[in-house]
Parts: C-alpha cells; structure tokens; sequence
C-alpha cells in the first residue's frame, strides 16, 4: 500500500531520479455528470444538460520509502489533503466534453532531495467522451463509450503533484445496467509525455471494474478496482498500484447529490494510500435517470409535446360548439315554420 518497494528507495537514492518528480496523487474524480467516485460511467447527459461537482479527499502515506531491511526510510508524502472541482456539459445527446482542476490543500512529507511535497494546483485536465451503442430496454440496457482524458501541466512535478508533460488516455467505457445492478469496466492506455529517469513511471494500461447497486431510488452503493501497471519504465518495482474504493451516492434532490466513500492501497505502488476518505457532491441538469439510456432521451421531449398539444384541443372543440347556439333561434316544428313565413311576407 503506498509502502513503496526497496527498488523505489534504490532508485530515489539516485541524483538523476532527484532531479525529477512525478505526480504522486492517484485520486482524480470522475469527470462525467453522472459519473462514480473514480471511474467514468458510459453515458452522457441531454444535448446541453450538465454536471459540477466538488470532492475533498484526505489519504494517509501515499508515499514511502524503505530501506533495503524494509523499515521506514522516509515518508515523502504523509499527509494529504485535496480538492478537485469538477465540470461538463452534453451535447446533441452523444458527446459529453468536461474539465477537472486538482487543489492540494495540504500536502506535506518529509523531503527527499530536490523533491518536495508542497500544496498547490495539479495538473488540469480535460474529458471528451462519446456514446457509441446503447441497446436493450430501460430497466436492463448496455451503454458502450469512448473518452479521451488529457493532462496539461499546470502543477509542480517536483512537488509530486505534477505529471511535468502531456499525458493522454484513450478509454473504452462499458457498462451494463440489469435493473438495480450495474456492471462495467474503464480499460484504457496512458501515454505519458515525460518518463522520469531511474523511477518505475512510464506508460500504463488501466483498468477500472466497477459496479453499482441501487439500494433504493435514493440511495446507490459504489464498489470500484483502480488499477494501473507500468508498461514502459526505466525500472520495475512498485509499479503497479491497486487501489479499492467503495461508496455511496445519495441523492438529495433531483439535482443534487452526495457522495461518502473511502478507499485502501492493496498492492506496494506509488501513489497507493494506507487509507483514504472521500466526500462530496454533484450538482446536474439534464442527465438521464435510466443511465443515458437511448429510450430515455427520446421519450421525454416527446412527452412534454405531447402534453401541449393534447392541452390545446379543447379550446378549438368549445369553439365548433359555440355554433349550435346561434342556430337555437331558427324555428324547427312546421307551425313556427309557417308563423315566420308570414312574417317575412308580410314584411
């Protein structure tokens, strides 16, 4: 769990490793409207529906170095405190295009050469995501997306909350929706720009199972798996990180809703906390309640259309009414026939 393994310590010892840093923050919220705690869902909101949210997670040694006995070297990051707002917007029902910013209230360790963890912004990044398949029906769907994350630098890789280059991630998105239960995965490639010298840091695949239950129309359970491997680096060695995180959704009101979670590194790799403790909340417009389900979109414009239209039909049947009673004073038996003849001829 974030006990970073004797290679990791081997290596840091090295002036070329000092040198540079890396993003040591694992927890990046999921960007989407309707998105997990981590873990992107496939679907997307209504054209212009949108989602903002704001998370504030606390993580216990998210870095340590051991020695070559495995005691405690040092603690590069002991404490950190983050908080990431979070935004996107849907567009014609297909595309979903958000931005998240990371702000380390408190990020404090002991200091390893010129690496030195400090608090401030981490690296901004970007979302786009596409629905591709949505099948079956409302209660028991299929929804399939792509997304493609993009990290700019804007941290401070020597502070360990900064990737110090570009990294992009192509993601495939599957989910499936069989009532109250939702199963899926994130599985995905992240090309990292930089490669620290002498660190076990590279390119990474990435896999995210994830499922859903929802306990009631309020309350949603979240179990996620957030794994990354190191398929690219200079050294091996605390190079894949596994982090379990589990959760619940509660939702207040149609629009908002909260998130309580908290989640423990399994495996030995950077960034893996001892233990971490999630909170937050989403507000949104315009998101699908049946998961992005195609159906769903369709058929609400069309209800509400519908209701108009069906409203305006009484007023043209009141105005074919009104025309029997101007006919009331034509006469109608044969002797009021007779007495109006007169009349006429008469006048």
């Amino acid at each position: 769990m974030s006990r970073a393994a004797i290679a990791l310590a081997l290596c840091l010892m090295s002036s070329a490793a000092a040198a540079q840093g890396f993003d040591a923050e694992r927890f990046a919220p999921a960007i989407s409207a309707d998105g997990g705690f981590v873990l992107e869902q496939p679907t997307v909101p209504f054209h212009l529906g949108w989602g903002l949210g704001l998370f504030l997670n606390y993580a216990n040694n998210e870095l340590v170095v051991r020695d070559t006995a495995g005691n405690v070297a040092s603690r590069p990051i002991e404490t950190a405190l983050t908080t990431d707002l979070v935004g996107s917007i849907g567009l014609f029902g297909r595309l979903e295009l958000g931005v998240h910013l990371p702000v380390h209230l408190i990020y404090d360790g002991d200091p390893y050469g010129t690496l030195s963890a400090t608090g401030g912004i981490g690296d901004l990044r970007f979302l786009a995501k596409v629905a591709l398949v949505r099948a079956g029906s409302l209660d028991r769907h299929v929804v399939l997306s792509l997304a493609m994350p993009i990290s700019v630098p804007t941290g401070d890789a020597l502070a360990f909350r900064g990737a110090d280059g570009v990294t992009l991630t192509p993601e495939l998105l599957f989910g499936a929706y069989l009532g109250p239960v939702g199963l899926g995965f994130d599985l995905g490639y992240r090309y990292r720009a930089t490669h620290p010298a002498n660190l076990p840091i590279g390119n990474e695949v990435t896999l995210g199972p994830w499922v859903t239950l929802g306990f009631s129309d309020r309350v949603t359970g979240h179990l996620e798996l957030l794994a990354e491997k190191e398929v690219s680096a200079s050294v091996t060695g605390a190079d894949f990180p596994v982090e379990l995180l589990a959760g619940i959704d509660a939702k207040v009101t149609p629009s908002w809703d909260l998130y309580a979670g908290a989640s423990f590194g399994i495996t030995d790799g950077l960034g893996d906390p001892r233990f971490r403790v999630i909170g937050g909340f989403r507000y949104r417009q315009g998101v699908p309640e049946r998961q992005g389900f195609e159906t769903s979109a369709r058929t609400r414009p069309r209800t509400r259309t519908a209701s108009k239209t069906r409203t305006a039909v009484p007023s043209l049947t009141t105005t074919r009414t009104a025309s029997p009673t101007i006919r009331t004073n034509v006469p109608t038996s044969p002797a009021m026939r007779r007495t109006a003849a007169a009349r006429r001829t008469r006048t």
